[in-house]
């Protein structure tokens, strides 16, 4: 990869070119280890969107009772 690089940086390109150029230079190590390794935080955005939910769930005793009658745990708390 740093050969083409090299390569690349001795020619002269238009303004928005170079600035793709520069920014691949300066994030390329972070961009080849995201292609050698397989690690993901869409676990943890699950986790995040779950813990969201229950946040912004209903409060009430009302609300969470009828709640609970329309998910079937009425019979839980009986």
């Amino acid at each position: 990869m740093n050969h083409y690089y090299k390569h690349l940086k001795k020619r002269t390109y238009p303004r928005k070119m170079r600035t793709v150029l520069q920014t691949l230079e300066k994030y390329i190590n972070p961009i080849q280890n995201a292609f050698k390794y397989t690690l993901s935080n869409g676990p943890i955005e699950g986790v995040n969107n779950k813990s969201e939910k229950i946040l912004n769930a209903p409060v009430t005793a009302t609300e969470i009772f009828l709640s609970s009658k329309k998910s079937g745990l009425d019979q839980f708390l009986r």
